[in-house]
């Protein structure tokens, strides 16, 4: 049992460190997104 809710606690945080990935990634993409606008807005 002991070992079920251990295996259990470290699958909730693998899934939340995924859950921070993917958020870090999507605003990794909105910055590069914003940053290549700019330079688009600016040549314009």
């Amino acid at each position: 049992m002991l070992y079920f809710m251990s295996s259990e606690v470290i699958a909730d945080t693998y899934s939340r460190k995924i859950m921070l990935l993917k958020t870090l990634d999507s605003i990794i993409d909105f910055s590069k997104a914003s940053s290549q606008l700019s330079i688009v807005l600016y040549l314009i």
